[in-house]
């Protein structure tokens, strides 16, 4: 596999999704070891597209096909389904095949919870299961004289607990086959929202005017839904069904109609558990820390949360420019999180958990977010006037005096390079300039925002790679 590193945010569901676990973070994005068979696993989970398979055939490696994934198996090393080895160019069975009594001793007969690894269900001789997800326990049994090889009937299709329904043989391996969760349908747009949103629902709801009951079916995943209207990326949008039909629904722009005219009718809905007497500190009021803030509330802890800067939000509040999200609007959803019980303590800095369990409180949620930025390990880097992105936002949003020539420059294509471009224009910038690496096709930042740069007058320079920053 290959990492498109400009395009890649570092959100590691690949790294949840990779049978192998030889996907790492690094620097804020993911990298992939050498032991990786390319079977594709984690593009399936990517939003970003940030993954490609390796189209070359991997060195030394033996390609199996014992089922439709297609491993290339390098020398003493597994595939993806860790059943065969590489062993002298030979693939040779790594592990048993497992009984129908084994199995039922990894799953439990009455399990209720959601396995943890992935079983897979198929027909027949065992290589034709459903997804991409390779079955880690193959079933060997006699049936009727007839030695059967097969495997589990119903599994996690990932470790998100959604589950895939594969009762025929009709659809099995199709994109877009019937996805599952607690025997319920879930749409391609669901699936594809990180938070699993319930879109179908909510988009059901604001068809037939009931705004309050869909904004609540949204605050059911996330505690932000105005927030998310302005700047939520939308891969719901990519994966809806009526794109076939001549364009996407728009899902995030809906989602902001319901918010902006939120009547707090939602709220009936809303209910708040009976004290637990239990505490919960939180370090960091970002994004995440306020999320886990709000609904560990509304299971009745008592939570806090500790914030070492003199302001709550994060990166929503100190990355994304006033001009993308308006400081009343998340104000305004931080103010509800602390309606429901949550105290948030800014300017205080964290310097031991042990203090937390000493005074008493029974958990701690670390979130203390990404502020470091992504350094370019160029010569030049450290001379004056050369600033790291992420701080330069930050330092503009609390207030603080950023001094700028007439000309800048900004290096990347994501969406944070789009913000300091902009930005550096409002501070009276004649002329700012972004230089990216790749086409603007291949830009990871999103089309509407590259737009809004054009009208307001940024130029862009493509196909460029600085290799060194000088002092003139």
């Amino acid at each position: 596999m290959i990492v498109i590193r400009d395009k890649c945010a570092g959100c590691k569901r690949c790294i949840e999704e990779c049978p192998l676990h030889v996907i790492t973070p690094e620097n804020g994005k993911v990298i992939i070891s050498e032991d990786c068979t390319n079977c594709g696993a984690c593009l399936k989970v990517c939003p970003l597209d940030a993954l490609l398979l390796e189209e070359k055939p991997l060195e030394g490696a033996v390609q199996c096909f014992s089922c439709p994934i297609h491993c290339q198996i390098r020398p003493n090393k597994i595939g993806a389904c860790q059943r065969f080895v590489n062993v002298n160019g030979n693939l040779m069975h790594n592990i048993p095949l497992h009984t129908f009594e084994d199995v039922w001793e990894i799953v439990g007969k009455d399990h209720e919870s959601y396995i943890r690894k992935p079983l897979i269900t198929a027909i027949g001789a065992g290589t034709t299961y459903p997804d991409f997800k390779p079955a880690p326990h193959i079933v060997q049994s006699n049936v009727d004289g007839v030695d059967v090889v097969t495997v589990v009937s119903e599994a996690p299709l990932s470790y998100t607990g959604i589950l895939i329904k594969i009762d025929t043989d009709e659809y099995i391996g199709q994109e877009g086959a019937p996805v599952f969760i607690d025997e319920t349908v879930v749409a391609p747009c669901t699936e594809a929202c990180p938070a699993g949103v319930d879109v179908p629902r909510y988009i059901r709801l604001i068809g037939n005017g009931k705004f309050a009951e869909a904004l609540a079916v949204v605050r059911e995943k996330i505690p932000f839904p105005t927030v998310c209207g302005y700047i939520c990326l939308h891969p719901c949008e990519a994966k809806c069904l009526r794109d076939q039909l001549g364009g996407s629904i728009a899902i995030r722009a809906l989602k902001r109609f319901i918010a902006e005219r939120d009547t707090g009718l939602w709220r009936l809905e809303s209910k708040i558990a009976e004290s637990t007497g239990k505490r919960v500190a939180i370090v960091g009021s970002g994004a995440a820390g306020l999320t886990a803030a709000y609904y560990l509330a509304k299971l009745g802890h008592s939570v806090t949360i500790f914030e070492a800067l003199p302001v709550a939000g994060g990166m929503m509040r100190l990355a994304i420019p006033d001009f993308r999200l308006p400081l009343e609007v998340l104000e305004r959803e931080i103010n509800m999180i602390r309606g429901t019980g949550v105290e948030i303590k800014t300017n205080t800095k964290v310097e031991s958990l042990d203090e937390f369990f000493n005074q008493g409180y029974a958990a701690i949620f670390l979130a203390i977010g990404a502020h470091t930025g992504v350094r370019l390990g160029i010569e030049g880097e450290d001379n004056p006037g050369v600033m790291q992105c992420l701080p330069f936002l930050r330092e503009v949003k609390l207030g603080k005096e950023v001094g700028l020539g007439d000309g800048v420059s900004v290096i990347g294509g994501g969406n944070a390079a789009i913000d300091a471009s902009r930005t550096a224009l409002r501070l009276c910038a004649k002329d700012v300039t972004i230089v990216y690496r790749r086409s603007r096709a291949e830009m990871p930042a999103s089309d509407e925002e590259v737009e809004e740069a054009l009208r307001e007058g940024v130029r862009f320079q493509f196909l460029a790679v600085p290799i060194r920053i000088t002092k003139d």
